[in-house]
């Protein structure tokens, strides 16, 4: 019996074309999808510092905005208690558009809208005679001007405002560029003297501002405003937000550290209360090792020690001490037993193990 061939059995085997394009597609899959993710974490890299960096320059633009809210207000409340309401408005008003929430605004517009209320209550007039204004006597200006001169070497600041006060309101042009200048440094100088020896440091803030219209501040007296401004600040702070409070107490304390206000209390004693604040508020906030940080600095500025307990409990806490005792007890006991033994004797039997 012939037998037929079997077609399928005489035909070669090949690989399915279909298969093979699956496998080269996966493989082309997964190289896209390797650089995709590259190219995401790589994005999420680059957006993140990008945010960081934009965290950054806001921190530094709400500082800067912070102290000018300061300085205005501080002015502000200066020229409400002298009657420039319309002045003291202003100045509010400008700290209500940049810093809304800062402390105390809302008190201070309070009493500037009385204020404005009893200036509108209408008062009865009282007639009176009217009185002639004397012929200005010019030859006691030249009498003024030296009194001035010497009241300034004298360092009576007030007294030579006072003097030149008058000197310029009977001839505002009587020797202007002299007396601009020595306005100058009454001004200056008692600013300076407000801030460093009679504690008012929105007084002092305040003449330097007027002193600066008669020319620019120097270094010096600029840094004093600074850090009487930065004190004000750090003051508008206290009880409010004591991280704030640390940050701008501790820039006061590393350059003005017997920097005082009218309580009396030094740059550095606010640094150290604001920190025992920070760390009481990060205990309750069970943030153990942050709040021992606080408690450490504070520790090593002096004054009472009321917070040392609860800032050794913290550490403990934070700290706690092993169970094993300490290497150095054991390294001491063993000190003099390697020292009493001859030399010759350990290495002896050791090089005899190795040779073995």
């Amino acid at each position: 019996m012939d037998t037929i061939p079997n077609d399928k059995e005489t035909q070669p085997v090949t690989v399915p074309p279909k298969k093979a394009k699956k496998e080269k597609k996966g493989r082309g899959l997964a190289i896209f999808l390797g650089v995709l993710i590259i190219i995401l974490i790589a994005g999420v890299g680059v957006w993140f510092g990008y945010g960081e960096g934009i965290r950054n320059r806001l921190l530094a633009a709400e500082k800067l905005e912070i102290q000018q809210a300061t300085t205005q207000f501080q002015l502000g409340v200066i020229d409400l208690a002298e009657g420039r309401l319309d002045t003291a408005r202003k100045r509010f008003e400008h700290v209500l558009e940049i810093h809304p929430e800062y402390p105390g605004l809302t008190e201070k517009l309070a009493e500037l809208e009385v204020a404005k209320a009893r200036l509108a209550t209408p008062t009865i007039a009282v007639t009176s005679t009217p009185t002639l204004e004397p012929t200005a006597d010019l030859q006691n200006q030249e009498q003024r001007f030296a009194q001035a001169q010497e009241y300034l070497k004298g360092g009576n600041w007030q007294a030579a405002i006072e003097t030149l006060n008058a000197l310029r309101k009977v001839d505002i042009e009587y020797h202007a560029v002299e007396v601009d200048g020595m306005y100058y440094l009454a001004y200056r100088n008692r600013g300076v003297d407000k801030i460093l020896l009679e504690g008012k440091l929105e007084g002092g803030i305040y003449d330097l501002a007027l002193a600066e219209q008669y020319g620019p501040i120097d270094k010096e007296a600029n840094a004093y405003r600074q850090a009487a401004s930065y004190y004000l600040t750090g003051s508008g702070f206290w009880q409010v937000d004591w991280p704030q409070a640390v940050y701008y107490f501790s820039q006061v304390n590393s350059s003005m550290p017997n920097l005082r206000d009218g309580s009396n209390w030094t740059a550095t004693e606010r640094y150290r209360q604001s920190l025992i604040g920070y760390g009481d508020q990060l205990v309750n906030e069970e943030k153990y090792c942050d709040a021992r940080d606080q408690y450490a600095i504070a520790a090593t500025l002096g004054g009472d020690d009321s917070f040392y307990a609860t800032a050794t409990a913290v550490y403990l806490i934070c700290s706690p001490p092993t169970s094993t005792p300490a290497p150095t007890t054991a390294a001491t006991e063993s000190t003099p037993e390697t020292t009493e033994e001859p030399p010759v004797t350990e290495p002896t039997p050791t090089a005899t193990i190795e040779e073995g």
